[in-house]
């Protein structure tokens, strides 16, 4: 009955053409507006439902964008080198112009997503409408439908990422693909939308290029050339701006994101981390598959190029995050790239499925058996109660949401105004977007997204990082928190807790800054040159001196000393003649969560009205003042310098400084370099006019030098002279960086058992500072000897040695020393094993055969292994097995013999705890006879290469030996190893019990 009523309709349409061709404008007009309207009711949808929050990447994104759109260029913050810390620069072009007239740029670039998204499905449904005939053009709409379903991939389209863009470009892509062979301005549009997905992802060059090559490869007129012509001009400036703006051919995100990992392992290895990230979607997500349309797209006979272009993005939207080994974040969201393709094939299923029948009669039927199905499919998948609760579970998920990051930024600014910081501080942060974006803070991004130095040290040379951090950059602030206090760990490295000051729970409270927060040690406790000295005790601190520093309102009275013990000390408490208290707290009234190692330096500084009558007694102790300890704080000798943190301490920041008024104009260009940088850092920077003179002076002596360690350190001078740093300093650090002496964390380790040595031993405190020399830490062994006494005789060689280094005047080190009078010390000597050399003739590998020994510069690149933090220069032994085998290997590394090399040892130590079967070992031959005379293994299980030391004895051995021993099969089996090293040093003339 219903093809006989269908077949009268079509005979009447017939008869009455004028009627049917208006009939039929007016019917066309009506859906196509229909299907605008859903477009824009999709929109709505996906704004309203998942745009509640914004992923704190999608920062990263808006501040290079408010960089750009401010005049500074494509930089994360205003300071850092330029760097591409964003991996969707046509986002970032697109919100720059916006962010130079809006306040937040975050709806813009939501609704540019979610607009360009539901712009390219409102085509894609007009492109099956067209195809489609009669009755059928009803479900025209199920492209947008679709894209409800998938409420994960709406998930991230709403998150202030790239995703709607990148999603929108696919669908323009494969539909140009269709219709370039019939239409010329297709293949135009082709070339530039398969352009503008190189620009939106880096990967996104992967989906253009598959489509221009379809459109390329399938078809002979020589019109097929200009897509491919143009997508070429597109790519050609992409990589043409980013090596002249940033000096790399990738972004920066690839370094950090993508694991060295062999590509075939990837792919093969069911628990490889791809594999596993891909494996989990398919297992939760199934359900986004429950309407496959997308199989019959190939039945289509009029779609062969469309859906060999769009099964050709698919699988590589598939197989990439396999590729890169997955994702941490929620809702997999290196595979919403399968939706623009996903959607395109399922439209052309739905044409095979449906066909073109342009009677009504013989197209009812069909679509009759369609609509069955399709109310059947979608009666499963809506309706389904666990599809409606894993909506809402979805729409609920903040995934580290950029405004919950962003409540840090205000703690920042108390915690840098209690501080008293005279610049802009370099903060070390992990979530990075919030805190960058529109926040006046300088960000050291320890996730590397938007720094090559930590991308390198995340995924590749993992000893680039305590070397970054704690040598060349140090950033006043360092924040941790959640999964990163494990992925990198840094805060477990023995060189931070010498360098920073973990602040106590309640003052994180305070700031609203969760996880670990930390404060270099120097701004809390500066080492200064006292005025006077003293010897007392006062609870877990020794007393060492006192200073007095005149001031326009009274004095700032700093009491300087050691930690002695763990405690934590009561504040200092002065009594005048009157009665008066005036209470001086340690580490600029800040709680420590733990206390300083033993001695580390402490102070307290209190400002003291100018009334004060004298004598000032200090409670609990029989320190008594009856004069002051009067001293200058300036910039005319480095004794005086050394006390402007104290000025800063109570609150009165010195004026700007000149390096001329200190550095010797006879130095050489390299030291003269190395001092500016040491007068910037402790004055917080120099006035814009002598940092950019310095800047340029230090940079051209670190060009024309020749040792690859006064290069690096005259061009790392330059990060501390001020704001902002130029992209060919951090290149010139790039390539030297790989030669220079790093940051020896074995070399602080020592120092820091002789300083606390030299409590008991004065003698030590010599050999503390001839560790810094020997490290190249010029400026701390300055510092730490005037905090010492530049007075004591058997200091004045080291301090004078680092003051020559920095270029000083021999006159302007303290007052009473003439280092023109004084030689350079002797250094320690250091005999050092960094496996930089397997084929070294002292190095004896023991092992299966399988090589899994042998030095590696990181993790395993064939298993799972967890991330790597900590190391030095740039391979390690590592005996974790590849594939499977895992803590299945036992092996051994033998380096020696060697002759007596000193009795100081130490290396660096991670992996598993098991002192028996998982330790280095280092032998003595006496006699004839091997004996072990220390053993280093590591506490906990952990990848995490910790700085261990031990005295091997006054009795010199004939020959001694290390070993690295693996023989452990059980979980955590597995040892990390490197910088095995000795140090002799004939000056110390005391045991150095660490």
């Amino acid at each position: 009955a219903a093809a006989a009523v269908a077949a009268r309709c079509d005979g009447w349409w017939t008869a009455h053409p004028r009627l049917r061709n208006a009939s039929t404008i007016a019917v066309h007009a009506t859906l196509l507006a229909a299907l605008a309207a859903a477009a824009v009711a999709y929109a709505v949808h996906v704004k309203r439902v998942y745009g509640g929050s914004t992923v704190d990447d999608a920062g990263i994104t808006y501040a290079y964008a408010e960089s750009l759109a401010s005049g500074d260029g494509l930089r994360l913050t205003a300071g850092e080198a330029p760097t591409e810390g964003f991996s969707n620069p046509l986002e970032v072009l697109l919100l720059a112009p916006v962010a130079r007239f809006a306040d937040d740029v975050d709806a813009a670039a939501k609704w540019i997503n979610i607009g360009a998204l539901a712009a390219a499905l409102a085509l894609l449904c007009a492109f099956a409408y067209g195809e489609l005939r009669s009755i059928a053009r009803l479900l025209a709409v199920v492209p947008l439908g679709l894209a409800v379903y998938w409420c994960g991939f709406n998930y991230w389209v709403a998150t202030g990422l790239e995703g709607g863009l990148l999603a929108a470009l696919q669908i323009l892509s494969l539909l140009a693909v269709h219709f370039a062979p019939r239409r010329p301005a297709a293949d135009a549009t082709l070339g530039v939308a398969a352009g503008l997905l190189a620009w939106t992802r880096p990967e996104g060059i992967a989906y253009g290029a598959i489509a221009v090559a379809v459109r390329a490869l399938g078809s002979r007129e020589g019109r097929r050339w200009l897509a491919p012509a143009l997508f070429g001009a597109f790519v050609a400036v992409l990589y043409g701006l980013r090596w002249a703006l940033f000096r790399d051919l990738v972004p920066n995100t690839y370094w950090a994101k993508v694991p060295a990992r062999d590509l075939w392992w990837m792919l093969r290895e069911e628990e490889s981390p791809g594999r596993v990230y891909l494996t989990g979607f398919l297992r939760e997500r199934a359900w986004y598959f429950a309407l496959p349309l997308w199989a019959a797209a190939p039945a289509w006979n009029g779609g062969r190029t469309i859906t060999v272009a769009a099964a050709g993005q698919l699988v590589f939207a598939v197989l990439f995050p396999v590729a890169a080994g997955g994702d941490w974040m929620s809702e997999w969201r290196l595979l919403q790239p399968m939706m623009g393709p996903l959607v395109v094939l399922s439209t052309v299923g739905l044409l095979a499925v449906l066909g073109a029948e342009r009677r009504l009669a013989r197209s009812l039927g069909r679509l009759l058996a369609a609509l069955a199905v399709f109310a059947l499919g979608a009666a499963v998948a809506f309706n389904a109660p666990t599809w409606k609760e894993r909506r809402k579970q979805i729409t609920a998920r903040h995934d580290v949401d950029l405004r919950d990051v962003r409540r840090r930024v205000p703690g920042y600014h108390r915690l840098i105004e209690a501080l008293h910081l005279p610049g802009d501080p370099l903060i070390a942060e992990i979530d990075i977007g919030g805190v960058s974006y529109r926040s006046g803070l300088e960000i050291l991004d320890v996730a590397g997204l938007t720094d090559r130095a930590m991308a390198l040290a995340r995924a590749r040379r993992p000893a680039v990082g305590p070397d970054y951090l704690f040598g060349e950059r140090r950033p006043e602030l360092f924040h941790l928190q959640a999964s990163w206090l494990h992925a990198t760990a840094y805060q477990r490295l023995s060189a931070f807790r010498t360098l920073y000051r973990e602040l106590a729970a309640a003052h994180l409270r305070d700031f609203d800054i969760g996880g670990l927060l930390a404060v270099r040690a120097d701004l809390l406790d500066p080492p200064a040159a006292a005025a006077a000295p003293l010897a007392a005790a006062l609870g877990p601190v020794r007393l060492t001196g006192v200073t007095a520093l005149p001031v326009a309102d009274g004095t700032v009275l700093a009491l300087h000393g050691r930690q002695a013990t763990g405690g934590k000390p009561a504040p200092a408490v002065w009594t005048d003649a009157a009665g008066r208290r005036y209470v001086a707290p340690w580490h600029a009234g800040f709680t420590l969560q733990n206390a300083g190692p033993p001695g580390s330096v402490v102070v307290a500084v209190v400002r003291l009205p100018p009334d004060v009558p004298l004598p000032l007694a200090l409670e609990r102790t029989s320190v008594r003042l009856e004069n002051w300890p009067a001293a200058a704080a300036g910039d005319h000798d480095a004794a005086a310098l050394s006390r402007l943190p104290l000025l800063r301490l109570a609150g009165r920041p010195a004026g700007p400084c000149d390096p001329d008024r200190l550095l010797d104009p006879r130095a050489a260009a390299i030291d003269r370099a190395r001092g500016a940088g040491f007068v910037a850092r402790i004055c917080g920077g120099l006035p814009p006019e002598l940092a950019e003179r310095w800047r340029e002076g230090a940079m051209d002596a670190a060009e024309q030098a020749d040792d690859p360690d006064d290069r690096y350190e005259a061009a790392a001078a330059t990060l501390g002279l001020g704001l902002p740093q130029w992209l060919s300093t951090r290149v010139l650090l790039e390539e030297t960086r790989p030669e220079h002496q790093p940051f020896d964390e074995v070399l602080d380790a020592w120092t820091r058992a002789d300083l606390a040595g030299s409590l008991q031993d004065p003698a030590r405190a010599a050999a503390a500072l001839r560790l810094l020399l020997a490290g190249r830490r010029w400026s701390d062994a300055l510092l730490e000897g005037l905090a010492l006494g530049a007075d004591r005789p058997e200091l004045a060689g080291p301090i004078c040695t680092a003051s020559r280094r920095l270029g000083l005047r021999p006159d302007a080190v303290a007052p009473g020393l003439d280092c023109a009078r004084v030689p350079d010390v002797a250094l320690p000597r250091v005999v050092r094993q960094s496996f930089e050399r397997p084929e070294d003739p002292l190095l004896h590998w023991i092992d299966d055969g399988s090589g899994t020994i042998r030095p590696t510069p990181m993790r395993r690149p064939h298993g799972n292994q967890r991330e790597i933090t900590g190391g030095h220069g740039g391979n390690l032994i590592n005996t974790y097995g590849d594939g499977r085998r895992r803590d299945e290997v036992t092996a051994a590394v033998v380096w020696g013999p060697l002759p007596w090399q000193g009795r100081r040892f130490g290396a660096l130590v991670g992996g598993g705890r098991d002192a028996g079967r998982l330790h280095v070992a280092v032998e003595g031959l006496f006699d004839g006879q091997w004996t072990t005379l220390a053993r280093l293994t590591s506490a906990t299980d952990e990848e995490t290469l910790q700085a261990l030391v031990a005295d091997l004895g006054d009795r010199p051995a004939d020959q001694v030996r290390v070993q690295v021993i693996d023989a452990s099969r059980a979980g955590w089996g597995h040892i990390l190893a490197d910088q095995l090293t000795f140090i002799d040093d004939p000056a110390a003339a005391t045991a150095p019990r660490p």
